[in-house]
């Protein structure tokens, strides 16, 4: 196992990921006291990649909002270049779309409101998502949803991210708002129906389904999803820009109507956020979430019962019988 790095200032528990720059580890800064992720690159091996990092950490810092991902500090440390940011502590959207095979509607149309909100401080920032997808979704300890890693870096056109890729930008023209709102359009639809949205053989069968042709309806899927949200979904992901919602704001304003509330904030303060209707029945729903991944022991006592049970009825069947 590779030896952690040291950085003043901060006490490195665990390495979380190795990132297309650096490496992404788990730790603690120690004058605030508070866990965080801490993305560093060693410049004795990377010293080209210094400064896309830096630009990195700047572009996330550009996005002040509860819904992405934060920046606390950034800096040098002897041969390494590092930031520190939002922990999340729940892992990805990606990771709990696994865990559950798909999501509730209320997840989702939460989600849709959380990452929307984040976006739209993003583009208000001149800053397109550019890959946006499931894993570029993270869950803090509060089971709120993060937008990482916006506008920075190259595309990259691995089968995984091609899937949430607008036409456009699988045809390789450059990013933006729209490509941003139909990548969230594929990911609201993956979370639903537990799909993700165009499979393929190779590269050139999914480019070609994604330009082409339209996924499965949401209701051939799952039964009794709102028919509004559905066709929301279905807007976001158009094969041409001019055909989706122009900005997040018509995004927004579809979903105060699905969720039947009119005092729709915009997400920018936490404590107004909390206390909107969709928001206290998300809360709820975490709850509940979170209560279903919990083993529960009653029904594995049963069911050890019941192989009891039959273990015994075998053997007066054999030996007794």
């Amino acid at each position: 196992m590779a030896a952690l790095p040291a950085i003043n200032g901060y006490e490195i528990k665990s390495k979380i990921a190795d990132c297309t720059i650096g490496k992404l580890y788990h730790a603690t800064q120690l004058s605030m006291g508070r866990e965080v992720a801490l993305k560093v690159i060693d410049t004795r091996l990377q010293e080209a990649n210094r400064e896309q990092i830096l630009k990195e950490a700047q572009t996330l810092g550009k996005v002040n909002h509860p819904n992405a991902v934060g920046v606390y500090d950034i800096g040098d440390y002897r041969h390494y270049t590092y930031f520190a940011m939002t922990f999340a502590g729940n892992g990805s959207l990606s990771k709990k779309i696994n865990h559950n095979k798909y999501l509730s509607e209320l997840t989702v149309l939460s989600l849709a409101e959380q990452i929307c909100n984040a976006l739209k401080e993003a583009h208000a920032q001149h800053i397109t998502h550019r890959c946006l997808h499931p894993e570029k979704i993270l869950i803090n300890n509060d089971g709120f949803y993060l937008l990482a890693e916006m506008g920075f870096g190259k595309l990259r056109r691995e089968n995984k991210i091609y899937n949430y890729m607008a036409p456009e930008v699988v045809l390789g023209r450059s990013t933006s708002i729209s490509s941003d709102i139909y990548s969230l359009g594929a990911i609201l639809y993956h979370a639903l129906t537990g799909c993700i949205p165009f499979q393929g053989l190779s590269d050139a069968e999914l480019k070609d389904a994604i330009v082409e042709t339209y996924p499965v309806p949401i209701s051939d899927i799952r039964l009794k999803i709102n028919q509004e949200f559905q066709n929301l979904i279905v807007k976001m992901m158009a094969k041409q820009a001019i055909d989706r919602p122009k900005n997040c704001d018509e995004v927004l304003n579809e979903i105060k109507k699905i969720a039947g509330r009119q005092n729709f904030d915009n997400g920018r303060n936490r404590s107004s956020q909390s206390k909107s209707k969709l928001m206290k029945r998300t809360l709820a729903q975490i709850a509940r979430d979170q209560e279903q991944e919990k083993p529960n022991l009653f029904k594995i006592i049963a069911l050890i019962f019941i192989i009891l049970t039959l273990l015994i009825w075998v053997y007066d069947q054999i030996f007794i019988g």
